[in-house]
């Protein structure tokens, strides 16, 4: 599957994820772990609720990290109580935003947990459990896998596919989970008296991490189903006196431009916030600094098969808010021929069943990770965009994110992503359009007007295009690829 590096954490023994809980419900039983959907569920509970599914999976086999279990199409709250258990049996947890059949066939999962059976049936080999409607249990006279091996693997985590068109199973280790929850949790100072609310989904690498870091400093995780609602998230907010909230920047983004006098209202409560590694504007970050005055705040910069690798602490570092930040404690980052590349024990041992393609990715003990970046003088890393997405101009370079950056002040309150099309004249191979999500957009005489002297002629978008909304993945990146296919029939706003 080829081997990551993470050296100093071979044969030591760790807390699982099922471990942590078992022992916060030791610690502080009555207390509540999670509220999800407005029920207060204590760290007690969950254990009972985690102990129950843990029988049933030992019953049909899962003992072992021989065993996988697949958990897709799952409440919130079913997709933590059935990771913890897998994890609690000793099996492997492989998590799916949406089950398909390329990721069950790649896994080859002893069970497959999901509130959707039959959908599975025809091409799932193994069993097939769903959530009960009462999943209580008193405390387990057994108790589970509380510790493991760092180098054990105890979760998959599917990849969206973005850039690849693959989703590749991304192993993460409980060394990984550990180490990556110590040093979030070290850097941003979170402690037990966090209430957290997480609007992102749970099946990716952000979402999830944040319950780790909540569960492990022992605090309360908040959240809803669905997908983000911003009147839900603020009167979650209020109602539950949440002192932390986290979402990937779309998240943050659509709650500043659309809801930002209610977030006003809320923001002085928020002690800590964590932002995804999606750009998020300068202007934006300056205006959650202002409405969150005693927060703080943090953005990071990662990918599922390296989580947290920089943090930018926007409240200490305000001169560096263009920037990801800094490498992570323990993390090694550095540029190489432009390419951003990562080292340290954040760093997957590779790819489920995909030991080629994991070598393309990890040479010499370092991830090359497809981002193009820089660095300053202080350390402070500046991700420029996907190595795929750079648009070939008649042989000159362009990145989408700057030119974006330059025109972000012009279109402050709208979502926009510049792509490259091939040149309508045959001449430059490719050009630059400006697609905008929304209703309006300027026209391309007002956009060269802007840019003047602020980037190069050849990098200016040519065409504009209007489109209702953007495709994007369940984690909120836009999809650019999808838009080239969106593009055709679609008109130019040029005069």
């Amino acid at each position: 599957m080829g081997t990551g590096s993470h050296g100093g954490m071979a044969n030591r023994e760790v807390d699982t994820l099922y471990g942590v809980i078992a022992r916060q419900a030791k610690v502080r039983p009555e207390q509540d772990a999670l509220i999800a959907n407005g029920a207060a569920v204590s760290y007690r509970a969950l254990l009972g609720r985690v102990d129950a599914l843990r029988a049933r999976l030992r019953q049909v086999g899962v003992h072992s990290i021989a065993q996988r279990v697949y958990l897709a199409e799952l409440s919130k709250l079913d997709l933590l109580i059935g990771a913890l258990a897998t994890v609690g049996c000793g099996g492997i947890a492989a998590l799916s935003a949406s089950g398909d059949r390329d990721t069950i066939v790649d896994c080859d999962p002893t069970v497959v947990f999901t509130s959707n059976p039959d959908k599975y049936r025809a091409y799932a080999s193994g069993v097939i459990l769903t959530p009960l409607a009462d999943q209580h249990s008193g405390p387990s006279a057994e108790i589970g896998r509380a510790t493991g091996d760092t180098t054990a693997p105890a979760l998959i985590m599917y990849t969206s596919g973005t850039t690849s068109g693959t989703r590749r199973g991304v192993i993460l280790t409980h060394g990984i989970l550990t180490i990556t929850t110590g040093y979030m949790n070290q850097v941003m100072g979170l402690d037990d008296t966090v209430r957290e609310y997480v609007m992102s989904s749970l099946e990716h690498s952000f979402g999830f991490a944040r319950c780790r870091a909540v569960f492990h400093a022992g605090g309360t995780l908040i959240f809803d189903e669905g997908l983000l609602n911003p009147a839900r998230v603020l009167l979650a907010v209020s109602l539950h006196k949440c002192n932390a909230m986290s979402s990937v920047s779309t998240g943050f983004a659509i709650l500043l431009r659309r809801f930002d006098k209610q977030l006003a209202r809320i923001g002085p409560q928020i002690q800590w916030c964590e932002i995804g590694s999606l750009p998020l504007p300068v202007e934006l970050k300056s205006r959650m600094l202002s409405l969150m005055p005693a927060a703080r705040i943090f953005m990071h910069y990662g990918l599922t098969e390296a989580s947290r690798s920089t943090f930018l602490d926007l409240r200490k570092d305000k001169g560096k808010l263009e920037s990801v930040g800094k490498a992570a404690p323990g993390v090694e980052v550095r540029i190489e021929d432009g390419e951003v590349l990562v080292r340290g024990p954040n760093v997957t041992p590779g790819y489920w069943q995909r030991p080629a393609e994991w070598e393309e990715r990890f040479r010499d003990g370092w991830l090359y990770t497809g981002d193009l970046g820089r660095m300053d003088e202080n350390g402070f890393v500046y991700v420029q965009g996907r190595k795929d997405d750079v648009i070939n101009v008649g042989g000159q370079k362009v990145l989408p994110k700057p030119v974006e950056d330059a025109l972000s002040p012009l279109i402050p309150h709208q979502v926009l992503c510049v792509l490259g099309v091939p040149d309508p004249e045959g001449l430059l191979g490719d050009v630059p359009i400006l697609a905008v999500e929304g209703s309006s957009a300027p026209t391309v005489k007002e956009i060269r007007a802007f840019l003047r002297d602020r980037i190069p002629e050849y990098a200016v978008p040519k065409n504009v295009v209007l489109l209702e909304s953007f495709p994007r993945t369940p984690n909120g990146k836009i999809q650019r690829r999808l838009i080239r296919r969106r593009l055709t029939g679609n008109q130019a706003t040029d005069e």
